[in-house]
């Protein structure tokens, strides 16, 4: 049986998975700015991260990246393409205030730019390629639970901005009318910032999804 746990960070509400089955083996979703929050929640189910993976690089969401990895020692997995939309956010960040303090992002052991999967005791996630929000976005899907982890793709009645730097519109309408084929209606969707939600309300109530206005910031 697959399980999710969330933690919701300090840094801009980002939320952070831990997505575990019956082997004590976790995958930890976005790590963000609270390290201790989401290793501490961990620790309080009684599972190890295995793996930590981002669905994309906005400042955000991987605040806690480097940390998290050295704490636990466990492999890194992202779209590198996303690293020039990092540097750039990361400017971005520091301009506003926020306190972003990562300087570098470890390498990652596992790309998910191209066709991927995260196995990690009985959890199967397939990185299903989502630009649009960020160029190497990606969402997360477990086919057996039916949980997707659209990041900043798909929210309760919303979608991702596409006014950052490297941000693409076109790209994001293509990602969503993909999106709308490949998730069945019964899934999970787990975003990074806000409520849980379900496809078939996003296909009913989401008018980005329902094909009317294009996704805008």
């Amino acid at each position: 049986m697959v399980r999710v746990a969330r933690h919701v960070n300090s840094l801009l509400e980002v939320n952070t998975y831990l997505v575990y089955g019956d082997s004590g083996e976790a995958v930890l979703i976005d790590p963000g700015s609270d390290v201790g929050g989401y290793l501490g929640l961990a620790r309080s189910l009684g599972v190890r991260v295995a793996v930590i993976a981002a669905t994309h690089l906005h400042p955000d969401h991987v605040a806690g990246l480097r940390t998290s990895a050295e704490l636990t020692g466990a492999p890194v997995a992202y779209c590198p393409e996303d690293l020039p939309a990092w540097r750039a956010l990361l400017r971005l960040a520091r301009a506003w205030g926020l306190p972003v303090e990562e300087e570098r992002l470890p390498e990652p052991d596992l790309d998910l730019c191209g066709p991927a999967e995260l196995v990690v005791g009985g959890v199967r996630l397939v990185a299903l390629r989502a630009p649009g929000h960020s160029p190497g976005s990606v969402v997360l899907y477990e086919p057996v639970a039916r949980a997707a982890f659209t990041g900043d793709v798909i929210f309760m009645g919303g979608v991702g901005r596409v006014d950052f730097p490297y941000s693409d519109p076109e790209a994001m309408a293509e990602t969503l009318a993909r999106l709308r084929r490949l998730l069945p209606p019964e899934a999970e969707l787990h975003p990074g910032h806000g409520p849980s939600t379900v496809m078939e309300r996003e296909l009913l109530l989401n008018p980005f999804l329902a094909g009317e206005p294009e996704p805008g910031g």
